[in-house]
């Protein structure tokens, strides 16, 4: 820029120079000439010569704008030459990670290899899953169909409990009723518990009557064959439930004492527990069955309790009944069992059999007033 500057400054000097000399050349070329025609002439000269110095100031000042514009450029290559710079170290950076990137891709690609494989696998799986899954839903529908019929049971079985439920309140209400109609007419319940006890008790005094007198040794007032056919004559023989050897070993006095504790029970169920009525022959009974019959269809409950009431009249024939069953029954007892028995303890063995069978007479007291209540 300073070097084109010095030179329009050294081009205006020597042009001023030369128009002084121009001046000069010309008034002298008047004066030599005097012609008016190459004046003209030369005033044309001059003319062109300032549009060619106006023409070549216009290029200085081209020249001018374009060195401006060479600087300009120069700048901006220079600039340019800093940002190839930046850009070949961005290059060589982002080349560094596109090596590393195709390093992560290598193993981006064996790690798909690998996930394709697991794929491969899961579908295979998948398949299985989906057989089993439709057999599940098989199941599954064969399961809801099941559960439909189980509801439909249930809600059968609902309304029969329902039915159910208000029969059995019909029942209650029934019972109830009943229970008051039962207490007003003095009705007794048998206590199984206790009953059961009473016979317990009974069934343990017999053995121990057994015992006592049986698992002894034999009498010796008689010899093998007497005590034999009085044994049969007395007809424990028929009764015993097999052959027993006559002799005090222990294993036949075991023998002897189960079969008088057969004994007394046989004679016990065939006298003493067996159902009987009150009053005792057929024409007092038809008779009074007659009169029950037809109150029972006037009024149940006015004929259960003259029922209670006229069955209570026959109270002593009972008693006077059953004191005589005891003592046939006791009488029985002793005679089939007596000759294994010493003459000296057959008073002991009678009064005993007694008092146990007076224990059975308890025993059965409930069952008898039961079966009066239900006698018709």
């Amino acid at each position: 820029m300073s070097t084109i500057s010095n030179g329009s400054v050294t081009s205006k000097s020597s042009k001023q120079k030369f128009s002084a000399q121009l001046k000069e050349l010309l008034v002298s070329a008047k004066k030599v000439l005097g012609n008016e025609r190459d004046i003209d002439t030369l005033d044309r000269i001059l003319d062109d010569k300032k549009e060619l110095e106006a023409k070549l100031s216009l290029k200085i000042s081209e020249g001018l704008a374009k060195d401006k514009q060479i600087a300009n450029k120069n700048l901006e290559i220079e600039k340019l030459q800093i940002t190839k710079k930046t850009l070949h170290d961005e290059f060589q950076e982002q080349f560094k990670s596109w090596d590393t990137g195709t390093s992560r891709q290598k193993e981006l690609e064996r790690e798909t290899a690998e996930l394709r494989g697991k794929l491969g696998e899961a579908t295979k799986r998948a398949d299985s899953a989906k057989s089993k899954n439709a057999e599940l839903q098989q199941e599954f529908s064969n399961c809801q169909n099941d559960l439909r019929n189980v509801k439909e049971e249930l809600n059968r079985t609902s309304k029969d409990l329902r039915s159910k439920d208000r029969e059995l309140s019909g029942a209650l209400s029934e019972l109830d009723s009943l229970q008051e109609e039962k207490k007003a007419l003095g009705l007794q319940v048998l206590d199984r518990h206790e009953l059961s006890a009473r016979f317990g008790g009974f069934m343990e005094s017999c053995h121990m009557l057994a015992k006592e007198f049986f698992f002894t040794q034999l009498p010796d007032s008689d010899s093998c064959d007497d005590l034999q056919d009085k044994l049969y004559q007395s007809g424990f023989t028929k009764m015993a439930p097999k052959s027993i050897p006559i002799s005090s070993s222990l294993p036949s006095q075991f023998l002897r004492m189960a079969a008088a504790e057969k004994i007394i029970a046989q004679k016990l169920c065939t006298n003493i527990f067996r159902q009987y009525y009150l009053p005792e022959t057929l024409a007092d009974r038809q008779a009074m069955d007659s009169v029950l019959e037809r109150l029972l269809r006037v009024n149940s409950r006015d004929e259960a309790i003259f029922r209670l009431q006229l069955l209570s009249a026959y109270k002593n024939e009972e008693n006077r009944h059953i004191t005589s069953i005891v003592k046939s029954t006791i009488q029985e007892v002793v005679t089939v069992l007596g000759p294994l028995i010493s003459p000296h303890l057959q008073g002991d063995f009678q009064v005993q059999t007694g008092q146990a069978l007076a224990g059975s007479r308890e025993a059965l007291e409930p069952c008898s007033e039961k079966r009066r209540e239900s006698m018709r």
